[in-house]
């Protein structure tokens, strides 16, 4: 934590409704108790209150912590009646796990749990606001059962309910009104005095080998992306329109190799000998890739595009959520168009007006000709893909 903040203890203030405590069975703090818990420092005050609603999805509860300053939520499953301490423990692990998942500094993280006292229940007048609570419960019930494998299912509907649907108007990238998560991660930064978000990432350059030509993405990837958030992020980069399943392959230094991909309703492993991993599909890079590993993304089965990285000087600085790119090579490639060599023949085609199948091929993927590499806007769809375009929201990549 920074030398410059000084710590205290503060307790964590809890508004809900008569109705929500007398669902879980608490009882509301008593006058003193919530006297003796507010404090002076206003940033701390926004930090640690919170409101809790009581939702109902799927057959399921959830209880839904919002903190009252950001919008930001985490979000934990209440099976049965538990004791007040136990609720308790589920919203200190939710709120501590996505925070930790939204990669806040490990610094402002520990300033915010080292700091945090007990729970003080206020009985809050608000009204739910039932628009927002059917808006989340229509999520809560879309994404608790499909799509979404079983492991951190918790974390990965808190991280749903803080991205909201992309409205088309791109907001100013310090206007935080439709990214809770992006405010919550500057609030504790301005409390703490420590950058927003961990520091690290991977530094590739990633390449797709086409006999005279260079199509290449040249990425800063944070240390803690997950193979599903790299497959999103690798979409992007390219231009892909996730039309086709995917694979990852991580090479170790001793000549082993692992498949890494989604689960599919469809078995693909008799195409390898290799060992193939669907859980380390939600696991993040620093805890598969090795130092020397070697890896490689492959696209569309059928074409089969191949995306060869190269690690290069590991960036220790870089302390941004989302992934960016320094430099490229080659716009996005055509899909369908028969991988490497089917891209050959394609291009000698289009470059040729007296060839016999060149009105065809330009009716069907002349735009090629004209795809150009623009990394602003790339970089800008990068932040996109983090703040709005998820990938366990988003259907695209499922």
């Amino acid at each position: 934590m920074s030398n410059t903040v000084k710590q205290i203890s503060i307790d964590l203030r809890i508004l809900a409704s008569r109705k929500v405590l007398d669902a879980l069975n608490i009882k509301a703090s008593t006058e003193a108790e919530m006297e003796a818990s507010e404090v002076e420092d206003p940033d701390r005050a926004k930090l640690f209150t919170w409101k809790v609603e009581l939702i109902t999805a799927n057959k399921k509860r959830y209880l839904v912590v919002e903190n009252l300053a950001t919008g930001y939520c985490a979000v934990t499953s209440i099976s049965s009646k538990k004791e007040t301490r136990e609720i308790e423990g589920y919203i200190t692990r939710a709120i501590d796990m996505s925070l930790f998942k939204e990669r806040i500094s490990p610094l402002n993280l520990q300033g915010f749990n080292s700091e945090r006292r007990h729970f003080v229940w206020i009985e809050s007048e608000h009204e739910a606001n039932l628009d927002e609570n059917t808006r989340k419960a229509e999520l809560l019930d879309t994404h608790s059962e499909f799509h979404i494998p079983r492991e951190n299912v918790q974390y990965k509907l808190t991280r749903i309910l803080n991205r909201h649907d992309f409205t088309g108007v791109i907001p100013a990238e310090d206007d935080y009104s439709l990214r809770p998560h992006c405010a919550m991660a500057q609030l504790l930064s301005k409390t703490y005095g420590n950058p927003p978000y961990m520091r690290g990432a991977y530094n590739v350059t990633v390449n797709v080998p086409i006999p005279g030509y260079k199509f290449s993405r040249s990425l800063l990837i944070p240390r803690e992306t997950t193979f599903r958030e790299l497959h999103s992020i690798l979409q992007t980069a390219f231009g892909w329109s996730n039309s086709h399943l995917h694979s990852f392959t991580v090479m170790s230094n001793k000549g082993s190799s692992l498949i890494i991909e989604p689960k599919s309703d469809d078995d693909f492993s008799f195409l390898s000998t290799a060992q193939t991993d669907n859980e380390a599909y939600d696991k993040p890079l620093v805890a598969v890739i090795g130092e020397s590993a070697k890896l490689k993304y492959t696209y569309d089965f059928g074409d089969d595009w191949e995306h060869v990285f190269r690690f290069n000087k590991y960036n220790h600085e870089y302390n941004l959520p989302y992934a960016t790119c320094t430099k490229g090579q080659g716009g996005p490639l055509p899909e369908d168009v028969g991988g490497p060599d089917g891209f050959l023949a394609f291009n000698e085609i289009i470059e040729d007006p007296d060839n016999p199948d060149y009105e065809e091929m330009m009716d069907w993927g002349g735009s090629f000709k004209d795809s150009v590499f623009d990394i602003d806007l790339l970089n800008e769809d990068l932040r996109l893909l983090y703040d709005f375009q998820d990938p366990y929201l988003n259907p695209m990549f499922w």
